[in-house]
């Protein structure tokens, strides 16, 4: 009898409490390309994780941004991320500035433009600067 009372009352450590378990599928987009680096940060903007889209953010000097800087580009972000909000890009382009910098402009169904500077830094780029037009 006691057997069956510790089976019965262990059961409670196992039930799952309709938590929903998601597996989300890997990106196909990359850090090689200048694109790919600007489509990755938008999709943190639109997912609302600015912790992983500062992380995608480099100084001028090459430097990544310390813990404040970080913090201190969370509102930056979220303007950018309240910018892009319910708009498609139409287009896209993709212009050289220097062997290891882009500009990639999304050109979104209301008119106005989102551009990013990015610059290539250790085989990977990362987004040096950002803003509406």
């Amino acid at each position: 009898m006691l057997f069956l009372f510790l089976l019965v009352s262990s059961c409670e450590i196992f039930v799952i409490k309709g938590n929903k378990i998601v597996i989300e599928e890997e990106s196909s987009y990359s850090q090689k390309t200048a694109l790919g680096v600007v489509k990755i940060f938008v999709t943190e903007l639109q997912n609302e994780n600015y912790l992983a889209a500062s992380e995608l953010l480099i100084k001028d000097s090459g430097l990544f941004l310390n813990a404040s800087e970080k913090y201190a580009a969370t509102n930056g972000l979220s303007r950018m991320k309240r910018f892009l909000e319910g708009k498609n890009v139409v287009r896209e382009l993709n212009d050289k500035l220097t062997d290891y910098s882009y500009s990639v402009v999304f050109e979104l169904d209301n008119g106005q433009k989102a551009r990013f500077t990015t610059i290539k830094h250790k085989n990977q780029y990362y987004i040096l600067d950002y803003f509406r037009e």
